[in-house]
């Protein structure tokens, strides 16, 4: 949800955090190498989705709306973020959503908006508020099997890049794309396009600093990770770094171009996962 603190354009959300992510596991975080060096894996790279945001079967703009809730969440952020704003986080998997928005199980559901289509929430959906609460999810990794890389020349690991880069951009400005034919298509067909008022975007924005906060303290108890808030912050400027780079990027091949001459190329194929 990070990418809420920036000025990222909705529609760059999901090109940005791709980008700032492949480039803090490449060359940021040795640990996040390793983790996956144990179980036989390299990390190549990976994409990031459009922006999450409340879908749901009733208006839902201020605080006072969202109090009470129920949404289907899909990531524990969002049900940190849910909790914070008086509503209700429920788990549900994401192929039983339809039904239990058109049941009223379900008040809103925090989705992308490809799953307008996807999951044909667009059938069963009154009311959107988008960038609220806003975040990607960007866990869609490319791995490739570590014997399997370091049986390839120098000359095929960089094609193996080069084709991750190509795959990152495809599959992030894809989301991008559903996602803007989604919601022109939901107003088309009547669906209300609500924006949140100031004192929900001012809490959630509370929210998202804080929620930092506890994400580090989390991860260095649990799994004794040192110096958590300042790889946070390390995060957080490369962020903004990817913000401004994809700002002017129009095409999926432009953007392929920008991951590969801003971090794909530069992963050194001699000694990276050696």
């Amino acid at each position: 949800m990070l990418i809420e603190m920036t000025d990222a354009p909705t529609e760059k959300v999901g090109l940005a955090f791709a980008g700032a992510m492949a480039e803090y596991v490449f060359f940021n975080c040795p640990s996040c190498v390793e983790e996956y060096k144990q179980q036989n894996q390299l990390f190549l790279g990976g994409g990031g989705t459009s922006s999450y945001f409340l879908i749901c079967n009733t208006p839902v703009r201020t605080l006072e709306e969202i109090k009470g809730k129920r949404l289907r969440i899909g990531g524990a952020q969002w049900a940190r973020w849910a909790n914070a704003v008086g509503a209700t986080a429920v788990s549900i998997p994401q192929h039983e959503t339809y039904e239990a928005l058109s049941q009223g199980v379900v008040d809103c559901s925090v989705h992308s908006a490809p799953e307008l289509t996807i999951v044909k929430l667009m059938e069963v959906t009154s009311d959107m508020t988008p960038n609220m609460p806003g975040g990607v999810f960007s866990g869609v990794a490319n791995n490739i099997n570590s014997d399997v890389w370091k049986s390839l020349t120098a000359s095929e690991r960089r094609t193996m890049l080069h084709a991750s880069a190509a795959q990152a951009s495809a599959l992030s400005w894809g989301y991008a794309e559903i996602a803007a034919t989604n919601m022109e298509t939901a107003e088309e067909k009547g669906i209300k396009i609500h924006k949140p008022d100031a004192a929900l975007v001012k809490v959630t924005q509370e929210f998202i600093e804080q929620d930092l906060e506890a994400i580090a303290a989390k991860y260095a108890d649990t799994h004794g990770l040192e110096s958590p808030a300042q790889l946070v912050e390390s995060f957080r400027s490369l962020l903004i770094k990817w913000v401004d780079l994809v700002k002017d990027v129009d095409s999926s091949e432009e953007l392929t171009q920008v991951y590969w001459d801003e971090v794909y190329s530069k992963v050194n194929v001699d000694s990276y996962g050696r």
